[in-house]
């Protein structure tokens, strides 16, 4: 007598697919993580519209790989990308305190106050910095700073993830080389992303974009557009106390003010109103909040301007002695404490 046996291809099949595409998503990844895909591949992007914060969350990654925990972060608009040379800070440092510290700037443009408690949170998490600094100046309050560039930026679900919203997309870019080989892919190949291959180093570079204009009258056209309807209002106000908030044993917040060619007060009406707002503004909240706030009077030198808000390479050595000799008296009072290793 034989008996009847049923037999299911379809679900062996199935099952057969699923274990093979199971294999090769481990051997994507696991070449995904080795340093060949990096000089093969775009770079990794995170889901963002952002132009350049991959590029230096990148450029972060490598140099942490290489050497070694960040003991500080700049973090703000193109005025830090532009003003701040972290190598400067650290030579600075060490002369005057005889301690090495490495620090790294995260500027990119268009960063503004409101996506700085979503971006510090995502870079005390991921990399534990000693201080983490907002670089900042009287034009990150201009109305036409609040929108593009914040949304951009907050496109990524990665981003979102950080902050406690729970999504595929975020975990996978959270634990996925592949994943996000694959979205640095998609910009390039349907987005026209241009390819970035960025040398390891600090995050500190000249600009890169035209000067608009070539006279202080001619830049004011410019910049007097964007403080037209500025304002020190309550929005941004509590993006900056969000962001002190984050402050701990492990990490020390800070502001630094940034520099601005005095040209900017007498050549764009208002301009000196709209200053002493945002500086009485910045005095009063740091203080309540009791995080570090660093400013100078010290003028930057003829030549140092590359226009009336972005200092050039000459403008960022000088100025970032200035910062340097912030840090050293603040590690010096024992408000900034290195991390063990750091000598």
């Amino acid at each position: 007598m034989k008996t009847l046996r049923i037999r299911f291809p379809a679900g062996g099949t199935l099952l057969q697919a699923l274990v093979g595409l199971l294999l090769f998503g481990l051997v994507l990844e696991a070449f995904a993580r080795t340093s060949y895909a990096g000089k093969v591949l775009p770079m990794q992007a995170y889901g963002d519209s952002h132009p350049t914060f991959g590029v230096q969350l990148n450029m972060l990654k490598d140099r942490v790989k290489r050497d070694g925990a960040v003991d500080c972060i700049f973090i703000g608009s193109s005025q830090v990308a532009y003003d701040i040379n972290p190598g400067i800070v650290e030579e600075t440092v060490d002369r005057l305190t005889g301690r090495t510290i490495r620090c790294q700037n995260f500027g990119i443009a268009g960063q503004v106050t409101r996506s700085l408690p979503a971006l510090a949170t995502l870079l005390i998490r991921e990399f534990q910095p000693s201080v983490l600094i907002f670089g900042t100046g009287m034009y990150d309050y201009s109305s036409t700073t609040e929108v593009d560039p914040y949304e951009s930026l907050i496109s990524s679900p990665w981003i979102r993830y950080g902050s406690d919203e729970l999504t595929v997309d975020g975990w996978l870019i959270d634990n996925s080389d592949a994943y996000r080989y694959y979205l640095g892919l998609q910009r390039v190949f349907f987005e026209g992303a241009e390819i970035i291959r960025h040398p390891t180093g600090n995050g500190y570079g000249p600009p890169a974009y035209e000067r608009v204009g070539t006279t202080p009258e001619v830049q004011a056209l410019y910049f007097q557009e964007g403080l037209k309807r500025a304002g020190i209002g309550a929005r941004r106000a509590e993006s900056l106390r969000r962001f002190f908030e984050l402050q701990s044993p492990r990490t020390r917040t800070a502001v630094l003010e940034l520099p601005m060619d005095p040209l900017m007060l007498s050549v764009i009406p208002d301009a000196v109103r709209v200053n002493e707002r945002f500086e009485a503004m910045l005095k009063r909240e740091t203080a309540a909040a009791g995080v570090l706030h660093w400013r100078s009077d010290d003028p930057i030198p003829n030549g140092g301007w590359y226009d009336l808000i972005h200092l050039n390479g000459a403008g960022a050595r000088y100025f970032g002695g200035i910062v340097g000799g912030f840090m050293a008296d603040a590690i010096l009072a024992g408000s900034i404490e290195l991390s063990e290793g750091t000598d």
